[in-house]
C-alpha cells in the first residue's frame, strides 16, 4: 500500500447483518440486501489484518482529519448498524481475536427486542473496548420528519442509551442513509459530536472537517478484490455515484426513493436470471 493511502484516505466500513452458517443471524431484520455470510466478513478481516491495519475509535477518526502523522499505520473504522444480535453472536469474537475494535450504532426502541442485542450484551461490548452509538429511536428515515418528530429522534435515543448503560453517546448514524442538512443541524444541536452518514466513499484530509463521515456499506456483492478497491479508495466513479444518491434522497421523499430502489434491484435480478 502507498503512503497516500495510508495518510490522506480513510475507509469507514459499514456492516449491517452477519449471518453464521447455522443459520444465526439477522432475526427480524427486512434488509436482506446488505445481509453478510459470516465467511465474508471473516474474509474481509484477515485482509486488514494481514496488510497490518488498525481499526480507530471515533475520537481516533475525527483526529484523523486534523492531516497526515509521521510515519503511519493503515487505518480503518469499523462500523455496525442496527444493534442485531448477530453482531454479538458473530461479530463480536471476530473482532477480539484479531484485536479490532468496531463502532455499534444502536436503534434505541429496539434494544432488548427479539433480534436485537439487549442490554446485557451491549455491556459486553463496553466491556471488551467497542464503542456504541446512536442509530435513532425507531429507525425511520429524518429527511421529511417534523421538526419535533426530528429532535425526539436523535435526542431521546441518545438519552436512553445513556441512561441504560451509563455511558456518554456523541456519535450518531443517519438511519437508511436519509440524510440532508437539517439532520445535521439537529445532530449538532442535539450534542452529537460526529455523525456517520451512508455516503458510499473514503474519507479524504480535504479541508472538509470531521463531523460529517462517510462510510462505505458493505453488502454481499463486496468480494476481496472489490474490498481492496474500496479500502484504498480506488473504485472510479464511486464518489459521482454517491453524490447522486445523497442528492435524491435529500430532495425525494423515502417512500418514493424506495419504491424507485426496489424496481431497480427487480429489473436488475431480472437480467441477472
Amino acid at each position: 500500500m502507498n503512503m497516500e493511502n495510508k495518510t490522506e484516505v480513510l475507509a469507514v466500513l459499514n456492516y449491517h447483518a452477519i449471518e453464521a452458517p447455522s443459520g444465526k443471524g439477522p432475526l427480524g431484520f427486512r434488509q436482506r440486501d446488505y445481509a453478510l455470510s459470516l465467511d465474508a466478513f471473516r474474509e474481509q478481516l484477515d485482509h486488514l489484518a494481514r496488510d497490518g491495519y488498525r481499526s480507530l475509535s471515533s475520537r481516533e477518526i475525527a483526529s484523523w482529519f486534523e492531516g497526515p502523522r509521521e510515519n503511519p499505520a493503515p487505518c480503518v473504522g469499523l462500523t455496525f448498524d442496527d444493534g442485531l444480535i448477530s453482531h454479538y453472536e458473530c461479530v463480536l469474537p471476530e473482532l477480539r481475536v484479531r484485536n479490532f475494535k468496531g463502532i455499534f450504532f444502536m436503534t434505541a426502541a429496539l434494544i432488548g427486542t427479539q433480534g436485537y442485542m439487549n442490554r446485557d450484551q451491549l455491556k459486553e461490548l463496553l466491556k471488551n473496548g467497542h464503542e456504541i452509538g446512536s442509530h435513532g429511536l425507531t429507525h425511520r428515515p429524518l429527511t421529511y420528519t417534523s421538526a419535533t418528530v426530528l429532535w425526539r429522534e436523535l435526542s431521546e435515543s441518545k438519552k436512553m442509551i445513556e441512561k441504560d448503560l451509563g455511558i456518554p453517546v456523541d456519535c450518531f448514524s443517519v438511519p437508511r442513509g436519509y440524510c440532508n442538512p437539517r439532520v445535521l443541524r439537529t445532530a449538532e444541536k442535539a450534542s452529537y459530536r460526529l455523525v456517520f452518514t451512508s455516503f458510499g466513499d473514503v474519507n479524504r484530509q480535504d479541508g472538509r472537517g470531521p463531523r460529517s463521515i462517510r462510510r462505505i456499506a458493505i453488502k454481499p456483492a463486496t468480494n476481496v478484490a472489490l474490498f481492496r478497491s474500496l479500502i484504498r479508495g480506488e473504485c472510479a466513479g464511486l464518489h459521482q455515484r454517491e453524490t447522486v444518491k445523497a442528492f435524491l434522497r435529500w430532495i425525494v421523499p423515502p417512500g418514493i426513493y424506495d419504491l424507485a430502489a426496489a424496481v431497480k434491484q427487480a429489473l436488475s435480478a431480472r437480467r441477472a436470471s
